[in-house]
């Protein structure tokens, strides 16, 4: 399926023309058939902590960065500097929340006599996260 996507999309294409077009043209068929045959797949990574309360608190940041860049002044840099630890502080306190309920639930799954989950739970809070593939 993969392989006649990229084979039809090819066939669209005339003669080599310059490399650098023919080249993203390649590279756009490629990410185009890889999308549409597998598919996209959207990370979770801090999505347990990451709230809308941290999106907008490093939206600021980065729009506060950016009004630094375009005139470097001692308050433009003071004024980064609060948005940047705010959004610092915001973010580790929802990381913070986070491991502070995983350590109960931890205490809950020990206090029920409940031993495989608390080990499963203890296992994977010590030894982070790990792809599928570097568990074996």
């Amino acid at each position: 399926m993969y392989q006649q996507k990229i084979s039809e999309k090819l066939e669209d294409t005339d003669g080599i023309q310059d490399v650098q077009i023919e080249w993203n043209k390649m590279k756009n068929v490629i990410a185009e058939a890889a999308k549409e045959s597998l598919g996209e797949k959207k990370g979770k990574r801090n999505e347990e902590w990451f709230d809308e309360e941290c999106r907008t608190a490093i939206q600021e940041k980065n729009n506060m960065m950016k009004i630094m860049l375009q005139r470097i002044t001692r308050s433009s840099k003071e004024t980064y500097r609060e948005h940047r630890r705010r959004a610092n502080k915001i973010c580790q306190e929802r990381k913070t929340e986070l491991l502070k309920s995983e350590t109960e639930s931890i205490e809950v799954d020990r206090e029920r006599a409940d031993p495989r989950k608390y080990y499963q739970t203890v296992n994977r809070f010590r030894k982070g996260f790990q792809l599928p593939s570097e568990r074996l």
